[in-house]
């Protein structure tokens, strides 16, 4: 399928998404958690659902080694600082009222229901959203890790999940199907009506339905390039390897010890040169200021 002709700078969006792909950089946090839970022994399920909670590899990391010293859950919330990084931007996340429904929630009722009923995607994606503060992005991200770090084959994703989002926006894959579309700069065309977004969102699905198939790799991984490329491309705020690169804040003696760090990297075979410093904003923008890519350097 030939796509060039159609898209806005589609060349170097593929080649930067296959090499996103190629060295694992696509979505890194699927061995990291798998390693982390095969190394901690942790219970699975309760590691995803605190890592997608939060958002966030530290506080899910700190949560996770408080819960076995057996303190409760609301004084653990409670003492585990906010990182930058969390989806505490949205404020209600970081409610400790909120957390407890949510927790309570996922053991009373979520768990089991997953290991009873077998759902499928959509099932599942339902059975997430009725978490206090689980949208449409928190409800797809639990679907994906436990398809693609827990194993269970039933709740795989199978589509974008942006049928519920607003084409006019630069967020999550949105801003990659924009871009593909010559359009991230908000003076370009806008979806107003029900029917065009209907319509707009019906077509970008079928896209990354048609790029799942030229590129041979599941649509969750379409999707997560579609996130990361424009960053690349238009920002110059990201780089290929740039989330194995991130992984370094982890190394810090208090959320991991050199040895368990070092340990989880070698479980995952991540590429060292990722590994060796954090990058600079130089280095992240390699295609912006010089149209190359750094991996190919």
């Amino acid at each position: 399928m030939n796509l060039a002709h159609k898209l806005h700078n589609f060349g170097d969006f593929e080649k930067a998404s296959l090499s996103l792909i190629d060295t694992q950089d696509v979505d890194p946090v699927y061995p990291f958690l798998k390693a982390f839970i095969q190394m901690k022994k942790y219970d699975p399920e309760l590691t995803i659902f605190i890592y997608v909670y939060f958002y966030s590899l530290e506080s899910m990391i700190l949560f996770m080694k408080e819960l076995q010293n057996k303190k409760y859950i609301e004084e653990i919330f409670e003492g585990i600082k906010k990182y930058g990084n969390e989806r505490g931007r949205n404020p209600n996340v970081r409610k400790k009222k909120n957390f407890v429904l949510a927790f309570t929630k996922w053991i009373d009722d979520v768990v089991p229901k997953l290991k009873n009923e077998n759902p499928t995607f959509e099932e599942a994606r339902e059975l997430f959203r009725s978490l206090p503060y689980f949208g449409s992005w928190a409800s797809y991200k639990l679907c994906e890790l436990f398809s693609e770090v827990l194993g269970y084959k039933n709740v795989k994703i199978t589509t974008l999940g942006i049928e519920k989002e607003n084409p006019n926006k630069n967020v999550g894959p949105i801003f990659g199907l924009r871009y593909l579309y010559g359009l991230i700069s908000g003076k370009n065309k806008t979806y107003n009506t029900l029917v065009e977004r209907k319509k707009i969102r019906k077509e970008w699905e079928t896209l990354g339905q048609a790029l799942s198939k030229l590129w041979k790799c599941p649509i969750a991984q379409v999707e997560s390039c579609l996130c990361k490329v424009p960053k690349i491309l238009s920002k110059g705020t990201y780089v290929i390897g740039h989330d194995i690169n991130e992984f370094l804040d982890l190394n810090d003696g208090i959320i991991l010890s050199s040895k368990e760090f070092w340990k989880i990297m070698t479980l995952c075979h991540f590429d060292r040169k990722f590994l060796q410093s954090k990058f600079t904003k130089k280095e992240k923008r390699a295609y912006v200021d010089k149209k190359t890519l750094l991996f190919s350097e």
